[in-house]
């Protein structure tokens, strides 16, 4: 789970795509797909410079590229906004004692989450036998975002 390991697959998936054939006309990355795009980038300057190969960087380099809502930069001294909060809070429920999605969407409200974000998080609980966990792994996405 890192930003270097994302955009590695992204360079030799968007390779294998391609099939030693034409080039990259954009790239659009929202969010966390854009830290993907910029890494993406980073990567692809890596390669230039010889740390690996593959058949053709340069046709690897899109001619337009596109971030939204994502910051260029590493975040510093906490996550952006109110994501910073929200994964200490996911981090912290435990999850053991909910048998519903219900009840942990109100727990999260509780605790402060907006509903419709609440909502969305709740989106990713899955029943597993009796308990109740969540789809992604709450580090990972911590790790991944900062």
């Amino acid at each position: 789970h890192n930003m270097a390991n994302a955009a590695r697959d992204f360079v030799w998936t968007i390779d294998a795509e391609l099939g030693g054939k034409g080039r990259v006309d954009g790239l659009v990355g929202h969010s966390l797909g854009g830290k993907v795009v910029l890494r993406y980038l980073q990567e692809l300057k890596g390669m230039e410079q010889g740390k690996e190969a593959v058949d053709s960087v340069s046709r690897l380099v899109p001619r337009s590229t596109w971030i939204l809502d994502s910051l260029p930069t590493t975040a510093r001294g906490g996550l952006v906004g109110d994501t910073e909060a929200i994964i200490a809070q996911v981090a912290q429920v435990d999850l053991s004692g909910f048998a519903k999605q219900s009840e942990v969407l109100k727990h999260l409200e509780a605790k402060g989450i907006a509903t419709p974000i609440a909502m969305w998080l709740c989106s990713s609980l899955v029943k597993e036998g009796e308990a109740l966990d969540w789809k992604f792994d709450i580090a990972g996405c911590r790790e991944l975002f900062q």
